[in-house]
């Protein structure tokens, strides 16, 4: 039995389980020994597009990602990249260290590739030194990258676990689902009670009970007794979060601001980017008196306000 083949427990029968355990520690030493570094945090991100590598992280789900195409409808497809040739199996694409900006070598599993939500991109990790076109990677581009001689130990395992990274991935989801009327919802509670419940001033109370104001997800945690309903329910029957504002929430740049006050207070980032979404667009509902209807950069603007009035100063 050559090197390739031979059984990890040193016997001569073949030991499905301790190779498969083998090739699990070796991956998590590439994704954590041998990942690359990110860039400062002060770096300002670069917009997503064709060509870039992402570190993509959703909940308990981290893994570098080749950006295929450029972002389209807050989603962009993209193929699984590694970082421990060793693990690659036939059908993966192995390039040098001069190949990437990275400087390490890079496995591309472009055979498996996905679409994402855009935000789950995390942190801009380097380039592939390849001509980008304007919307996606053509096939011929990415030809010249030849396969180099690997000591594949199992072309199975690292497989499925990019398959598995790329499902939660794909699957990735903050923004919470409409339906049903606040006003019916909220018809046995008074103003008042409503008011002190979730300390806001009678007008804003109004305002929620008509559907004129959103109900952000921590109002409702502490609606939910009063009401009998779920929290899920009444967040749902709220008044949904405007298209832009999901857009913007879905940008790295943005996810780079929740993830710090995540930190900060100690919260789950879905949450956390769930909350300031509503905060965000509670606050303009309050400035307006009424549903806002704002541009694109006064929404930005709002954003940035958000956080710079609830970021610690340090961050």
């Amino acid at each position: 039995m050559g090197d390739e083949q031979r059984t990890p427990n040193g016997g001569d029968t073949f030991n499905s389980a301790a190779l498969a355990e083998a090739v699990r520690e070796r991956l998590l030493a590439a994704r954590g020994l041998n990942a690359p570094t990110f860039a400062a945090d002060t770096d300002p991100l670069p917009e997503p597009g064709a060509g870039q590598i992402w570190r993509a992280r959703w909940e308990k789900t981290a893994t570098a990602v080749l950006l295929l195409t450029n972002p389209d409808n807050d989603h962009v497809r993209v193929a699984v990249v590694t970082f421990d040739s060793d693990l690659a199996d036939s059908n993966a694409t192995v390039t040098s260290a001069d190949e990437t900006t990275i400087g390490i070598p890079a496995v591309l599993w472009l055979d498996i590739a996905q679409t994402i939500p855009l935000a789950t991109l995390d942190a801009h990790l380097g380039d592939i030194r390849t001509p980008a076109p304007q919307h996606q990677l053509a096939a011929d581009e990415l030809r010249h990258f030849q396969e180099t001689a690997t000591k594949r130990i199992d072309d199975g395992v690292m497989r499925a676990s990019v398959i598995d990274d790329l499902h939660a991935l794909a699957t990735a989801h903050w923004v919470p689902e409409t339906g049903g009327d606040i006003t019916q919802l909220l018809a046995g509670i008074r103003n008042s009670a409503l008011a002190d419940a979730i300390d806001v001033t009678p007008a804003d109370a109004l305002q929620i009970k008509r559907g004129q104001r959103p109900l952000q997800p921590d109002e409702a945690t502490k609606l939910a007794p009063l009401t009998g309903h779920p929290v899920e329910e009444l967040v749902a029957a709220a008044n949904p979060l405007p298209a832009v504002v999901i857009e913007l929430f879905n940008t790295p740049a943005v996810r780079a601001r929740i993830s710090k006050l995540a930190k900060a207070t100690g919260a789950d980032e879905t949450v956390t980017r769930r909350n300031c979404a509503y905060g965000v667009y509670a606050a303009a509902a309050r400035a307006t008196g009424q549903t806002p209807d704002n541009e694109r950069d006064q929404w930005r603007r709002r954003i940035n306000q958000y956080f710079d009035t609830h970021l610690p100063e340090d961050n």
